[in-house]
């Protein structure tokens, strides 16, 4: 999916204003000419795993997502499946929404917030995939990639939020085929629809509702870790 900059732009400025204000009327400055150094550094990291495995198998496996690994006390496998990959089109494709949408959102919160919202939407996509597909091996950003879209669209303009649907529609379908984790998809979408829908009403909302968030899905992670839900 190819969003132009105009269409990827949120309604109105960025969090802070009140929902519906009008946007301002000097002109916005371009998301791909701002720096983006959470985007930038997971592009980084997940090129540079990906060639560090394809050398040494036993790093790509350190980085999967596997309950009973976690449920033994490997935490880190729900932060390092996030740049961890499973082939060259699995890492391309990623990176491809990463150096977007990811560019784009990251422009609008900045870095700090960027980041959060990544782990969070991340600890979302983990959650699902522990507690719906326990014993399954997975690895990608597209759960944390699915939060940043839930985020964008509540506030993203019209045009753009019509190819952001489409676009939903179509990793939908893709969820529904072997090998790909629809409870991943689904977890980091829904994690990030409540970050979304608080930036609607500015900045105040939405730093209440990070760390309550963050809280929630980081509580059920631990269980669904733990192998509560099994």
């Amino acid at each position: 999916m190819a969003l132009g900059k105009k269409e990827l732009w949120p309604q109105g400025p960025p969090p802070g204003g009140p929902a519906g204000s009008p946007p301002p009327q000097s002109k916005r400055p371009e998301p791909q000419a701002t720096f983006t150094p959470v985007s930038f550094a997971l592009v980084a990291i997940s090129v540079a795993l990906f060639l560090w495995g394809s050398f040494n198998r036993g790093i790509g496996a350190v980085g999967v997502l596997w309950g009973p690994a976690v449920a033994e006390g490997q935490w880190w496998r729900v932060f390092t499946s996030l740049v961890t990959h499973g082939g060259p089109l699995h890492l391309f494709f990623n990176l491809s929404v990463v150096w977007t949408v990811g560019r784009a959102l990251e422009v609008v919160l900045g870095a700090a917030r960027f980041l959060l919202v990544t782990l969070v939407t991340g600890l979302g996509s983990a959650l699902f995939v522990l507690a719906f597909n326990f014993e399954v091996k997975t690895v990608g950003m597209s759960g944390a990639i699915l939060g940043w879209v839930a985020v964008l669209l509540p506030i993203i303009q019209p045009a753009g939020r019509r190819q952001l649907v489409v676009w939903l529609v179509q990793v939908g379908l893709l969820s529904l085929i072997p090998g790909v984790s629809w409870a991943g998809h689904l977890g980091g979408f829904l994690a990030g629809l409540p970050l979304g829908l608080s930036l609607r009403f500015g900045r105040k909302a939405f730093a209440a509702a990070l760390p309550v968030t963050a809280f929630v899905v980081g509580a059920l992670t631990y269980l669904a870790g733990s192998g509560r839900f099994r």
